[in-house]
């Protein structure tokens, strides 16, 4: 089926519902479940006032015409239906400070960084793509925005009762899925989402028997309950890397003691063209000579934006997903080697020899798995976390030598006037992993101390590996 088909049939499927459900008592119900809803969620710390407001699956808007009355939101309404997006425009009129749009929860017609707060209640379970519908509520969220869900709880009677209803074909939903507090915690936080907090409720009146056997599964059992309400935050993972990156560039001399070593090992004048992957912000590759042409490839949109604005050329993706006609003098690759999928990384290093010159070099830089007080700090950073990691050092370091690559090691300081201005160069490697870091920011601080200088001077060292490979 194409997504055509399958989002014509999706509407088919709303409309009837919406259809069957449009007499008063059913609204007058729903209005009811809505302010309960609302007031839930305010009480768990979610502030309405004068926010911009995304419904995704807003159905007949009740959520976002409450909250344009109570709170004075200005908000947008995205739903699948036609029929509700119809009624719901013809209800805002044109005094109102809320849009309709028909939409799809996994690709939303909306710009990045645009809302406060994104709701969605009871639509994700309906969509087996929910994880790229949770990204991009992430993306249109503005930094430190809040997503809020409520999902049917896979922990409630309300299951048994979903199946009792398809086996008498009174199922009207079409594809649910019931997650786990667990689970629905771990995706969010994966996806960059942080302070996830979980709350479970039992049904309303209408669902009488679920509400019955819910009410008393929940005294005996955690995470019990029809209803799972879910607040995450956004984590600007890609704006916190970008402002802590340049913040260590300025407190280490790897750009000078690379651009050295860059020169000994690299004829300057025979570099024409240089391919720069996982570029950041463009600082290593414009050590060759800016005059030369450069491309960049990086991920990263707020690195992507400032080198653009810089003049480079620059590709905003994954070195996995880029394929290029051109070939280079120079193929640089700057420490991205760790992000590399370890299963893919022999091919994605004949990548890029693919994409040299006849008589072009792969440089690749690599920060070893063991040695040095920066590597040392990092590796307790994981075990206060639990995190099993192995280095992609130590299969690179073979990689390298079966395939005859020039190996050179050496050494460099990142220096701060404190400790507290040493964790701050340190949050680029480690905001990304959220609240884990935040909670673990004074037991950093405590062991980072030892590095300390009489003044209160911090150094670490980092010692790295560089790697030449011809064609």
């Amino acid at each position: 089926m194409n997504t055509q088909d399958k989002n014509r049939s999706l509407r088919e499927i709303w409309n009837n519902v919406w259809a069957a459900s449009g007499d008063k008592s059913y609204s007058s119900l729903r209005l009811f479940k809505t302010v309960d809803k609302i007031e839930t969620l305010t009480r768990l710390g979610v502030d309405f006032k004068n926010k911009r407001v995304l419904d995704i699956g807003c159905g007949e808007g009740t959520a976002l015409f409450f909250l344009e009355k109570q709170f004075d939101i200005t908000g947008v309404g995205i739903d699948i239906s036609d029929r509700v997006i119809a009624g719901n425009k013809q209800r805002a009129g044109i005094s109102s400070k809320l849009e309709f749009f028909i939409g799809d929860h996994k690709s939303l017609d909306c710009p990045s960084n645009e809302f406060d707060i994104v709701l969605s209640w009871g639509v994700v379970e309906h969509s087996k793509e929910y994880i790229q519908a949770l990204a991009e509520a992430r993306r249109v969220l503005k930094k430190d925005g809040i997503l809020v869900l409520i999902q049917p709880n896979s922990r409630s009677f309300g299951v048994v009762q979903e199946k009792i209803l398809r086996l008498r074909n009174k199922w009207r939903f079409g594809n649910q899925k019931n997650f786990s507090h667990g689970y629905l915690k771990k995706i969010l936080e994966a996806l960059g989402y942080h302070d996830v907090l979980i709350h479970t409720k039992p049904p309303y009146r209408d669902m009488i028997v679920t509400r019955f056997f819910d009410n008393i599964f929940r005294m005996f059992i955690k995470n019990w309950g029809h209803y799972l309400y879910v607040i995450g935050r956004k984590r600007n993972f890609d704006a916190d890397y970008k402002d802590s990156f340049e913040l260590f560039l300025s407190h280490t001399d790897e750009k000078k003691v690379i651009k050295k070593m860059l020169q000994e090992k690299i004829d300057e004048m025979t570099v024409r063209s240089c391919l720069d992957i996982g570029g950041g912000n463009g600082c290593l590759s414009s050590i060759i000579d800016a005059t030369h042409k450069i491309t960049i490839i990086e991920p990263n949109k707020n690195f992507v934006d400032t080198l653009r604005g810089n003049g480079f050329r620059c590709i905003c993706a994954k070195w996995e997903n880029v394929e290029l006609e051109e070939r280079f003098d120079l193929v640089l690759a700057a420490y991205v080697i760790t992000h590399f999928p370890k299963k893919q990384l022999r091919g994605l290093i004949d990548k890029m020899k693919r994409h040299l010159n006849e008589n072009g070099k792969a440089v690749i830089l690599a920060v070893d798995e063991k040695e040095g007080s920066w590597r040392e700090t990092h590796t307790y950073f994981y075990e206060l976390i639990h995190l099993k990691r192995t280095s992609t050092t130590v299969l690179l370091k073979r990689l390298m030598k079966e395939l005859g690559a020039t190996t050179t090691r050496f050494t460099t300081k990142v220096s701060a006037d404190n400790v507290e201005q040493m964790l701050q160069l340190l949050t680029f490697d480690f905001c990304k992993y959220g609240s884990q870091f935040e909670t673990n920011k004074d037991k950093l601080k405590d062991y980072l101390r030892q590095f300390e200088k009489g003044d209160g001077h911090i150094e670490l060292e980092m010692v790295h590996w560089m790697f030449i490979l011809g064609k």
